[in-house]
């Protein structure tokens, strides 16, 4: 007999008029009921894909679920173009594990799951169900770390492969705890090295504002990642400022970066790590740059 999402007890709801799964129930279920690991990984799987084809009932007929060895892409693009999308993320996950020296497998599927939706409302629409109440930043893609770890991104043809190379670097670290300006200067280098997009342009003007933002604001709400959702142009300095410091370090510390990235902590921003294995603080690495360490 198949096994069917609707009939572990209250592991869906309708949200935002989109079938939302309580993955915390699906998964005691799955624990009570699968005692192998590697059958539990199978059958959450299944339940993984029936979730998607639910959500593609409701997006519409067009939606179909697209599968490769590593990810499962929903979308509603004609079929070539889904087939380019998978193959450019498989792509992307042997290029992040060669240069990250990490697997690149996933969390939990165990797959990587994208969610490529028609429209940047609908987008929105569904992000919203991750975050409390608040004003934030705006967002081209996002990594869902909650529950079902997966990545949600709204049609947009330019962009897509450059989302999905930023984003599938957060699913890789997912394991780690690595603290969010790290992972977000790591996620953008390895973006412009999948997709050839250019770098960031660092200007004297652009260097000028930045400094000064970063000289009058201070440090701490980057370290702990909390700039990264301001609504303000902070979100976006703090993305620029993220790239610029890893690149330093990746220029002065190559050979200890990785050691660095596997071990430094959210808790602390990175400081222990940076200590352990940069030899300097995080205010000493932000003063390569900005040119002043009292943050």
């Amino acid at each position: 007999m198949r096994l069917q999402l609707s009939d572990i007890p209250d592991a869906v709801a309708e949200v935002d008029q989109l079938p939302r799964v309580d993955w915390k129930v699906m998964d005691r279920w799955l624990e009570a009921n699968f005692l192998r690991t590697d059958r539990r990984a199978e059958a959450r799987l299944e339940l993984v894909l029936q979730w998607l084809e639910l959500l593609a009932e409701r997006l519409g007929d067009d939606y179909w679920i697209n599968s490769s060895p590593r990810c499962v892409l929903l979308t509603n693009q004609p079929k070539r173009e889904g087939d380019d999308l998978v193959r450019f993320a498989e792509r992307a996950l042997d290029q992040i594990a060669c240069l990250l020296d990490m697997s690149p497998d996933a969390r939990a599927a165990p797959k990587h799951v994208l969610v490529r939706l028609h429209s940047v409302e609908l987008y929105y629409t569904y992000i919203s169900h991750f975050y409390p109440e608040g004003e934030y930043g705006g967002s081209g893609g996002m990594c869902i770390r909650e529950g079902m770890p997966h990545i949600a991104f709204p049609r947009s043809p330019a962009y897509e492969h450059s989302v999905i190379g930023h984003e599938l670097v957060h699913a890789v670290l997912s394991e780690l705890n690595v603290p969010q300006w790290i992972e977000e200067g790591v996620a953008l280098i390895l973006e412009h090295g999948l997709t050839g997009r250019p770098e960031i342009l660092l200007n004297h003007e652009t260097a000028r504002e930045l400094r000064a933002y970063w000289n009058n604001q201070g440090l701490s709400e980057f370290w702990n990642g909390k700039s990264f959702e301001n609504a303000d142009r902070g979100q976006g300095f703090s993305y620029q400022l993220a790239e610029i410091l890893v690149r330093l370090i990746l220029a002065d510390h190559g050979s200890t970066f990785l050691k660095f990235l596997q071990q430094a902590s959210r808790e602390d921003g990175g400081e222990s790590a940076a200590r352990g294995h940069l030899g300097k603080s995080l205010n000493d690495v932000a003063a390569t740059f900005l040119g002043y360490d009292g943050y």
